[in-house]
């Protein structure tokens, strides 16, 4: 939910709530001004606002990347495929990632930032390392003393912001397409058809010598994300359901003093 006052004036001020923030975020970042944008419970990852958040590969490691990945290079991932045309002039895959992708407001003279949160927001809750469908969802049963005596204690809800990104692509609670997925093809072992797909090793050798700008390694379903022209509307979408976050939401307080 969102709520905002004016779109033209200088002097606004702009209030957006969870999942709003990333509309709020969007309209400043292309044609609405203000002096005070104020984020309520953002449900927007961090390195959105401050990429250097996601250079921090290890945590994202720890908390985000399946354990299929295990061993394959940050860059084969489908997070940081936009890094492959950050230095390709008007290639509109540079746009697909969310490293940076809001970093703009944060310097724009005369706006200023503010985050507000609740730090025990179960919303934005991480396990300690990455989470399966199942995880936090089953606890100890309980005994009571009315009916029905036996309580399973179910949480359906565990860690679901952290959940969402790491079953893009692999998990119909995500996407089924891109994301944490792999590109995979069939051929014959020992005259036997099988599934197979890029090795770490076979991977991070495309990564070595740039082949993999040809030959990703994550699902390859959404075609857009291999063009070089994408539509905003696209970019919207991959970036919505097809590109994982690597951090969570904001827990900072002043994100800049208004420059």
């Amino acid at each position: 939910m969102t709520t905002m006052w004016s779109s033209t004036n200088i002097d606004a001020v702009v209030i957006g709530h969870s999942l709003g923030n990333m509309v709020v975020s969007e309209a400043l970042l292309t044609n609405m001004n203000a002096r005070t944008y104020i984020m309520l419970d953002a449900a927007v990852a961090s390195e959105a606002y401050r990429p250097e958040l996601q250079a921090d590969s290890a945590e994202a490691v720890d908390k985000y990347v399946p354990s299929d990945w295990d061993g394959y290079h940050e860059r084969t991932w489908a997070a940081n495929w936009y890094t492959w045309f950050t230095n390709t002039p008007n290639d509109a895959r540079a746009d697909i990632g969310w490293a940076g992708h809001f970093a703009p407001l944060l310097n724009r003279q005369g706006l200023s930032v503010y985050n507000f949160y609740s730090s025990g927001d179960e919303v934005f809750a991480e396990n300690s390392s990455t989470p399966g469908i199942a995880t936090g969802v089953f606890h100890w049963p309980t005994l009571n003393l009315d009916w029905p005596f036996f309580h399973l204690n179910l949480e359906l809800d565990a860690f679901p912001w952290q959940k969402q990104e790491v079953f893009k692509g692999v998990n119909a609670a995500g996407s089924l397409s891109a994301g944490w997925g792999f590109h995979c093809w069939i051929t014959n072992i020992n005259n036997e058809t099988v599934w197979v797909r890029y090795s770490a090793a076979g991977a991070n050798a495309m990564v070595s010598n740039g082949s993999i700008v040809t030959n990703a390694v994550f699902d390859r379903g959404v075609s857009a994300m291999f063009s070089s022209t994408i539509s905003d509307y696209d970019k919207a979408d991959i970036l919505a359901f097809h590109i994982p976050a690597l951090r969570v939401r904001w827990r900072f307080g002043r994100l800049n003093r208004g420059k």
